[in-house]
């Protein structure tokens, strides 16, 4: 595979757009210190949910080095139909290895073991490994996917992202529902019941297994109202010497799928026992084991968590809670990195004045926390700059994703959303058109509800304005750059 590398000399004739970003919310008199393992504070990267459950979903900007393999992140195993997206302006190529210290190069040009310009697949360990091809997706090279399914993955992978040019790419994932599971022994006494534990409500797809190597005996019992005996012999609902499957009742018109191995066993060896609890538990069963001889007992158990119930539907007359902008992050050593994009800071002599210096067809990135989320239904987000030295405000039109936006329009969009706790988490991107005008401005950021201004949403504090003129800014850069000519 041969890459062509150009240098383009560029003529810089315009000026720059001086920011001045300054906000600050109205309202907002509790502001959440986030910690070092919090999201808004940590590099970009998966957030797998855990050692189980899902289903999930999310993305993220992740920086491109030219000529420089990054990381993205870890992909540990048990997930299951693992789908990641990799969408950028510039030739960007993903890369997957085997995580262990053989460092297996899976997918990736040149030495993957699938490495071609096309659409491909590979097996590995169980599960089918389709890739884009560094041709990306309709020959767009800076939008190539990884899939990773019909097994769950057998062993962590790494996934990184090699830049042909410096720059940000946007990261999407999702993954499907992964089991849970664990395992424990007892030592159960002769003509002993003893109680191995309690199965909780609304877990899914409950499958508890014994093994022994003596006679021992599932029970299984409704934990509140009547008590139901579901399993055991010689009373349970369920207490033949073969497998059976019923729907019992439960109290209160509930009904729960179980199904049973038989108190003979599992091929006929009465110390391997088992029980499967269909879809989700209704209510918390009590679950013990009777030794009809004394010994140990291995009790090996797996179960998905329930999916969330949607939320309930408004009320009548009612249309929720008007939110609030918790935190704004500007992100300016992440945005001072990607020098492609011609991002600096301003060597201000008050540093509470965070000022960037951002060249006019480009853009900026900056987070923000709320406590509602942003569904265009009820809140939505207002964004626009005021000049600082005469009287001008720019609006923006905010998008509710980056795909598609016009870098010559005035947009604010979505790149990447998640939960932070309790906090909606949102990374934006603030593009600045090629014919903005040069100037000092101040940012500023409202939050709607139902298209109107909510008490305590958010407002701003008007800074004063920067004692150099703007001519005098634009002249010092354009003399630096000449100085690095000769």
């Amino acid at each position: 595979r041969v890459r062509g590398f150009f240098i383009w000399i560029l003529m810089v004739r315009s000026c720059w757009l001086l920011l001045l970003l300054a906000v600050v919310a109205r309202g907002a008199t509790q502001v959440t210190e986030l910690g070092p393992n919090k999201l808004g504070e940590a590099q970009p990267g998966f957030d797998w949910g855990g050692s189980c459950g899902g289903p999930g979903e999310g993305s993220f900007e992740q920086p491109v080095e030219r000529g420089a393999q990054l990381e993205v992140g870890l992909i540990p195993a048990g997930k299951k139909s693992i789908r990641i997206s990799l969408t950028s302006v510039n030739d960007v190529d993903l890369r997957l290895y085997e995580a262990s210290g053989a460092e297996l190069n899976l997918v990736g040009w040149p030495k993957g073991e699938i490495s071609g310009p096309g659409l491909q697949s590979m097996m590995y360990r169980g599960s089918r490994i389709t890739w884009s091809g560094y041709n990306g997706v309709d020959g767009e090279q800076g939008n190539e996917y990884v899939h990773i399914e019909e097994a769950p993955l057998a062993a962590d992978l790494v996934l990184f992202v090699y830049g042909y040019r410096a720059g940000q790419a946007q990261v999407k994932y999702s993954y499907d529902t992964q089991a849970c599971d664990d395992s424990f022994s007892v030592y159960v006494g002769h003509r002993d019941v003893h109680v191995l534990g309690t199965i909780p409500a609304g877990l899914t797809d409950v499958r508890i297994t014994l093994s022994a190597a003596t006679d021992v005996d599932i029970q299984l019992q409704e934990t509140g109202g009547d008590r139901t005996l579901l399993v055991g012999w010689p009373d349970g609902v369920l207490n033949k010497h073969l497998e059976e499957k019923i729907l019992v009742p439960i109290t209160g018109d509930m009904s729960q799928l179980v199904s049973y191995s038989g108190y003979n066993g599992q091929g006929g060896n009465k110390g391997n026992e088992w029980i499967e609890l269909h879809g989700t538990t209704v209510t918390s069963y009590e679950m013990r084991v009777y030794g009809y001889a004394a010994g140990s007992c291995t009790v090996a158990y797996t179960w998905e968590k329930a999916p969330a119930p949607p939320p309930p539907p408004p009320s009548p007359g009612h249309d929720g809670t008007p939110g609030t902008i918790v935190k704004v992050d500007m992100m300016v050593e992440m945005n001072r990195q990607d020098k492609a994009r011609h991002v600096f800071l301003y060597r201000d002599p008050q540093p509470e004045l965070k000022k960037l210096i951002i060249r006019r067809g480009s853009y900026a990135q900056f987070k923000l926390w709320l406590t509602v989320p942003l569904d265009h239904d009820q809140h939505e987000l207002r964004a626009s700059l005021e000049a600082v030295r005469h009287s001008h405000t720019q609006p923006f039109t905010t998008l509710s994703s980056c795909d598609g936006s016009d870098p010559g329009e005035w947009t604010v969009c979505i790149s990447g959303q998640s939960m932070d706790g309790e906090h909606h988490l949102y990374t934006l991107r603030m593009n600045i058109p090629p014919t903005a005008p040069f100037s000092e401005w101040v940012l500023h950021l409202e939050l709607l509800h139902n298209g109107v201004h909510a008490s305590g949403s958010v407002s701003y504090t008007h800074l004063r304005a920067h004692e150099t003129p703007e001519h005098l800014v634009c002249r010092l850069l354009l003399e630096k750059k000449k100085k690095k000519k000769k």
